[in-house]
């Protein structure tokens, strides 16, 4: 992996997933406190979080409290005394299983893809929940190389599309593949035709717009870059970070307004004067907000 995804940063993005509430319109925000959402004396992170279709919460982290890195996972239920579930163990490997990606596709059931070295090297994983029980792991990747930092959802044509960066070309690249079939059946790899040839292109986010189009986030050179898909070509890739700090880990999302949100984290890796890392996000309706400073 590039040498600045510093894992134990990304636990400030919890503080995304459970505290925006729109208050009016445009970029107006009135932001929550801070809630702690994990209590382990180990390393929590890289958290993923959907609402099922019985609007339930779920939030997928991987955790260190078991030596290597496992999956966890903690459920929201608004109609309980005590809303949050106990924290449960998803993966059970003598390995490194992190960076999860959950969705909920059409037919109800749950996807959660990871990124394993229990191969020997880093390759992309997925597991199926049915409403009642978990899948056995299943292994989506299966290069030398490095596969890692996966991102799934599903389009409105019913396919699943999970994105990954790798390392098979000598640089790190953006590739993706597609099942139609709930995973019977995968399209081969294929590396995303605007990753550079040069530069490593890492960390993807994805999502599809209410006009069908689908938007990806990456990073590049320490800056987070996005790309729309119309459904025959992507656009050129273009910087929504710019300035002197390092920009990682994004994820973008559309609100019911239409607009969308990118957020990551930012900081500057420096021997002498390091600068904190914190989050950000900017906004696109129809250009891109600056970026706005959350903790």
């Amino acid at each position: 992996m590039p040498n600045k995804r510093v894992h134990l940063v990304a636990l400030t993005l919890l503080v995304i997933l459970f505290s925006v509430i729109i208050v009016s319109s445009g970029f107006t925000m009135a932001w929550s406190l801070d809630m702690r959402l994990t209590w382990d004396e180990e390393y929590d992170a890289m958290p993923s979080v959907i609402q099922t279709t019985d609007e339930k919460i779920w939030v997928f982290w991987h955790s260190y409290r078991t030596n290597d890195a496992e999956i966890f996972y903690k459920v929201y239920d608004g109609s309980q005394v005590h809303p949050w579930s106990l924290e449960m163990r998803l993966t059970n490997n003598q390995s490194e299983d992190g960076t999860p990606s959950a969705m909920q596709a059409a037919d109800g059931k749950m996807w959660v893809v990871w990124m394993s070295n229990r191969v020997g090297n880093y390759e992309i994983f997925y597991k199926i929940r049915d409403g009642i029980s978990w899948s056995p792991d299943f292994r989506l990747t299966f290069d030398a190389a490095v596969d890692e930092l996966p991102s799934i959802m599903q389009t409105e044509d019913g396919k699943i599309w999970v994105f990954w960066d790798s390392g098979r070309n000598g640089n790190y690249d953006i590739f993706y593949k597609t099942t139609l079939d709930s995973g019977q059946n995968w399209s081969p790899d294929s590396r995303l035709s605007i990753s550079s040839t040069s530069a490593d292109d890492w960390d993807p986010s994805v999502m599809q717009a209410k006009d069908n189009k689908i938007w990806l986030t990456w990073v590049r050179n320490d800056h987070v870059y996005y790309s729309v898909f119309d459904g025959s070509l992507w656009s050129s890739a273009s910087k929504v970070t710019s300035g002197g700090l390092d920009n990682w880990h994004p994820s973008i999302m559309q609100t019911q307004d239409s607009k969308i949100w990118v957020v990551w984290d930012a900081g500057k890796v420096s021997a002498t004067q390091p600068v904190p890392t914190d989050i950000y996000y900017s906004v696109f309706d129809g250009s891109w907000s600056s970026p706005l400073q959350i903790t």
